[in-house]
């Protein structure tokens, strides 16, 4: 306990630890139990043991070729001057690709290199012993392994086992995960919504992430702030599981139930582990079954799952442990240093290496929006404050595609931008810089800049030689207020020739949570958070890239085709209008 009585949060490497021996003790088992099951359907699932192939495939000669089935002996001397003449049915046996070699017969001469006269067969070049003809084995060899434990079976694992003779495979049994989103504001997806409320996508985002780990789920509906009704799903969930992950109520709130309901129906190991995100995370178990109260913000309820939940469903999956990657950092990050923390960021690869780099997001935009934007996440080991640039970091992928081979443009928000990363191929990270300085700083292929005041002619001369510059159109700028708002003039307080600084999202946000009296921001934000809007001078929009044989990604072309697709969106993307200027220098 804390000197507030709180409760100690526990060091990660400590809680891992803690909550792996009580399951141990308890009865968890390292692997759940073996089964067997058809090989048609074992896609994506563990083998128990290393497996091996049954019996060679073909199981006989084949031919390799449609022709004729001959003996080599019997055309070893033919010549185009002296060609052999074969009879067709007994020197030379007509055959399709696959069928089955007669056994006196040992290669096959393609139709196209014979010459067919009547009932013979016309050979004018010699034909080795085996050409074209394919062994048995020759596509899968009997008693290789195949499937391997620890690693999942692919489409064409278990295509091999099957021609191989296979019909079975014995796999690890999926471990059985429900899920039990709890809380009075949830409402479901789709279910009338009501004042106060929020709709429940933890639920959706676990259930899915299990689900690609091999679990078997099941989600609850939901669950009220009721100390028996979340006793009952919690029990109930016990009896037919293998994990079960408590949503939301982790916490020391009033209406935070999670940690008394876990004790009823089970123990608690570990309350509280000192990570960020994830603080509010509980581990305990019932019996052999695990529990994890699982926080109820998204962007820490989704690193909760991922730190606790997704290696215990892997382990008892029968799959190996996911790799651990390096990577060094493209920017020093400062911490307090009482606590391992786990920040998002952008994976890159240094010009001219294979070695990737992950970049810290800036803190811009919310939090399940910054990580379905996130290529990773990165860790910060408690016990160290600063971590200085190009040190070695451990990280986690949040994609399943190759994000660094994908061209990154970073800038300043805006929806255009978007429209153009989809037309055009690449990736997108926001900043609150509008100058470009993630050129300057190497961590990014392109950048945004906006023009205002200072021309385009001096913002060329800035960036000096060996880059191009493309302004793709010219924004709508000015100030918002909400629109139940009077008095005062929009522009009152606010200086509209000035870039907002930050967060775009939170200065448009502020304004509408009634925080703040106006902000200066764009158009299309202002529409969406359903603010007034009081146009200033439109800016500038320009995307500048390094020139050169050495960059990968050619940003003039790509842009400029997209932008035509476009310009006829500019109203609906906050736009006074969308095109190129006239000369890129």
């Amino acid at each position: 306990m804390t000197a507030g009585g709180a409760p100690r949060a526990t060091p990660f490497a400590e809680a891992v630890r803690t909550w792996s021996e009580q399951l141990r003790d308890a009865g968890c088992p390292d692997r759940l139990a073996v089964e067997a099951i058809a090989l048609y359907e074992a896609v994506g699932r563990a083998p128990a043991h290393v497996t091996r192939t049954k019996d060679p495939c073909p199981t006989y000669r084949a031919a390799a070729m449609d022709g004729f089935a001959v003996r080599a002996a019997d055309v070893c001397d033919a010549t185009a001057a002296k060609p052999k003449r074969l009879t067709i049915g007994t020197g030379a046996v007509p055959i399709d690709t696959g069928a089955k070699l007669p056994r006196d017969k040992d290669a096959v001469i393609p139709n196209e290199a014979v010459l067919v006269d009547g009932q013979t067969v016309v050979v004018t070049k010699s034909v080795a012993i085996g050409k074209h003809v394919r062994l048995p084995g020759d596509d899968v060899p009997p008693g290789v392994a195949i499937g391997w434990p620890g690693v999942a079976l692919r489409p064409v694992d278990c295509a091999a086992l099957i021609a191989s003779g296979c019909t079975t495979i014995d796999v690890v049994r999926k471990p059985r995960l429900t899920v039990i989103p709890s809380g009075d504001e949830l409402v479901a997806s789709g279910a009338a919504a009501k004042p106060g409320s929020v709709i429940d996508s933890n639920s959706p985002m676990i259930a899915a992430a299990a689900r690609t780990l091999g679990a078997e789920v099941t989600v609850t509906g939901v669950v009220a702030d009721d100390d028996g009704a979340l006793h009952a799903a919690l029990t109930d969930a016990v009896a037919n599981s293998d994990v079960v992950a408590l949503l939301a109520g982790s916490s020391d709130g009033a209406r935070d139930r999670g940690a008394r309901t876990i004790e009823q129906v089970g123990a608690i190991d570990v309350r509280g582990v000192a990570t960020r995100p994830g603080r509010p995370v509980i581990l305990g178990h019932s019996g052999s079954v695990a529990i994890v109260n699982l926080p109820g913000y998204p962007a820490s309820c989704h690193f909760a799952f991922e730190a606790y939940v997704a290696p215990l469903l892997r382990r008892l999956g029968g799959f190996a442990d996911a790799p651990t990657r390096r990577a060094r950092l493209a920017r020093g990050v400062d911490t307090d240093g009482a606590r391992d923390e786990w920040p998002l960021a952008t994976v890159l690869t240094a010009p001219g290496s294979p070695r990737a780099i992950v970049d810290p997001l800036p803190d811009i935009g919310g939090g399940l929006y910054r990580l379905a934007r996130a290529d990773a996440r990165f860790h910060l080991r408690s016990g160290t404050a600063h971590h200085p640039r190009h040190v070695a970091v451990e990280w986690t992928p949040l994609r399943d595609t190759d994000s660094a081979s994908v061209a990154l443009f970073a800038g300043p928000y805006d929806p255009l931008i978007e429209e153009l990363a989809a037309l055009a191929g690449f990736r997108c990270r926001w900043t609150a810089d509008e100058s470009g300085e993630a050129l300057e700083e190497g961590t990014a292929d392109a950048a945004g800049i906006i023009v205002r005041d200072e021309g385009i002619e001096r913002v060329r001369a800035r960036l000096g030689k060996g880059r191009m510059m493309l302004v793709i159109g010219s924004r709508r700028e000015g100030v918002a207020k909400a629109r139940s708002a009077s008095g005062s003039s929009a522009t009152s307080g606010v200086d509209v020739d000035q870039p907002s600084a930050g967060d775009p999202w939170e200065n448009a946000a502020s304004v509408a949570a009634g925080t703040r009296a106006a902000v200066r921001t764009t158009k299309f934000l202002a529409e969406r958070f359903g603010l007034a809007f009081e146009e200033s001078k439109p800016a500038l929009y320009a995307i500048v890239w390094e020139d050169g044989p050495s960059h990968r990604f050619p940003w003039g072309i790509a842009i400029g085709a997209a932008l035509g697709a476009l310009a006829s969106a500019s109203g609906a993307l906050g736009w006074e209008y969308i095109g190129m200027d006239s000369e890129v220098r």
